[in-house]
């Protein structure tokens, strides 16, 4: 009998944080705007959400991985489980992560598609760790804040990621 209780118990609360979660149509224009400018000024924060693990598992992350992008640089903490081509020693050592500060952004594009159901961007852009190793970035963020992140790698196997954007970002 506790069971059925706590079981109804946690549903009721399910239930209910579901129909919160839902935001009014000035609350999607106000995130749809934040979302433009934070893409116009190239000033954002994505918290990692989760990774593709296998074809159909993803691993949730609690957003200790992350993508600032600020003044023309990113900074980058990501993990990395890819296979690695180059065989480096950092590679052989265990360096299982994609860490870059403050690197200066090149080749950055930006489009904008837009539909009767949502609006999203594309944005790309490279940067270097050092002289051997340059990042692709392929991000699309969605008016609604969520992104999809691809990560291609000079001398490893690309990564994907899925995020979302910091509506109250802090100073970095």
């Amino acid at each position: 009998m506790r069971k059925i209780i706590v079981l109804l118990f946690a549903a009721a609360l399910v239930l209910s944080s579901c129909g919160s979660a839902r935001l009014t149509p000035e609350e999607q224009q106000a995130r749809a705007a934040y979302v433009a400018r934070s893409v116009n000024n190239l000033d954002m924060a994505i918290g990692i959400t989760g990774v593709p693990n296998g074809t159909s598992r993803m691993l949730q992350m609690n957003k200790e991985y992350y993508i600032y992008l600020e003044n023309g640089h990113v900074t980058t903490r990501l993990p990395f489980f890819g296979r690695v081509r180059s065989g480096g020693i950092n590679e052989l050592m265990g360096d299982a992560s994609i860490v870059l500060e403050n690197a200066p952004m090149y080749n950055v594009t930006v489009s904008r598609t837009h539909t009767t159901e949502h609006g999203e961007y594309a944005l790309s852009f490279q940067a270097k760790r050092d002289l051997r190793t340059i990042y692709t970035f392929f991000i699309t963020l969605f008016d609604n804040g969520q992104a999809d992140i691809r990560v291609s790698l000079s001398n490893n196997s690309a990564m994907l990621y899925y995020g979302e954007l910091d509506f109250n970002p802090r100073k970095r």
